[in-house]
Parts: structure tokens; C-alpha cells; sequence
């Protein structure tokens, strides 16, 4: 029951007042479970939410070579790079997945993509109508083998396939 209420939790679009009449439980049974499983999950496999092992500092300075040299600002090592992947009109929930922009149904993604081809991060899916200049990245840290001198590069719209 305690995975089901996780789940549930971080599905659109529930709230936890809902969940209270799903599972037939308390506000705060629910968010305990909901926490402690969390918590549970993120301890145990927080090995494979860390970076690439690739990404090094000495490949960083590399290919912040790279960019700088086509133009880019210094010390930055990847690209922050959106996309939009068109899929089917859904059934139901059809305005979360119309993009107005592109005038069709699908879902966006971001990744962390550096000079030679490498995606090192790829999160995802969002709403179609989602707006990215309005989200502020959660990718934008840098990990804990490389220096707080080097960062991620935003690209402007490359949203644009």
C-alpha cells in the first residue's frame, strides 16, 4: 500500500485531500507514508541519481575549450537543450498535451547535452504547454567532482525541430 500511495502521490493530477477518499486514510497518514517512502527510495538508490562517472573535471575543461572556442561563454561544459516529441491526440487531458506553439499533441523533455553528443541528464515528460523560460532549471547545480567554477551553458530555443 505504502508504493501505491507514493505512486498516486506523484501522478497527475492528485492531490493528497483526493488520495484521503482513494485510499480511505488521514492527510497525515498519507503524507508520512508518502515522506517516509520518499525517503526510503532516496537512500537506497541515490548511488544511480549522480552524475555520469565520464564526467570529470579534466573533460569538463575540455569541453569547455570547445564551446569557448565556437563563441560560447567561458567555463561552461553542456548545453541545457529542450524538445518537443509529438504524439497522438490523447483521449483525455487534451489541453495539457497541446502545444499551441507547435499545434500539436505531445510531450517536452530537457537534458544536459555536451560537445560531443553525450546526454548526461534527461528529465521529463512535461506538459506540452509547458513554457520554459519560466522555469528555473534544477540541472543548473554542478557536481560535487567538478568545480563551482564551472556551470551549464542555456541555450536560447533550441526548442525549435
Amino acid at each position: 500500500m505504502a508504493l501505491a500511495i507514493l505512486l498516486a502521490r506523484l501522478s497527475y493530477p492528485r492531490r493528497v485531500r483526493d488520495l484521503e477518499i482513494f485510499f480511505g486514510r488521514s492527510f497525515g497518514y498519507i503524507s508520512t507514508i508518502f515522506n517516509d517512502v520518499l525517503q526510503h527510495l532516496y537512500r537506497r538508490y541515490k548511488r544511480l541519481l549522480e552524475w555520469h562517472p565520464l564526467l570529470t573535471q579534466e573533460r569538463c575543461k575540455a569541453y569547455a575549450q570547445i564551446l569557448e572556442a565556437q563563441g560560447a561563454i567561458p567555463r561552461g561544459w553542456g548545453c541545457i537543450d529542450g524538445t518537443f516529441r509529438a504524439t497522438c491526440r490523447p483521449s483525455k487531458n487534451q489541453r495539457i498535451a497541446y502545444s499551441g506553439y507547435k499545434k500539436r499533441h505531445g510531450f517536452k523533455y530537457q537534458g544536459i547535452i555536451t560537445p560531443d553528443g553525450m546526454v548526461l541528464s534527461l528529465i521529463g515528460p512535461f506538459e506540452a504547454t509547458f513554457i520554459w523560460r519560466y522555469w528555473i532549471s534544477g540541472m543548473s547545480f554542478c557536481p560535487n567532482t567538478i568545480s563551482e567554477d564551472w556551470g551549464i551553458i542555456c541555450t536560447s530555443n533550441r526548442d525549435k525541430r
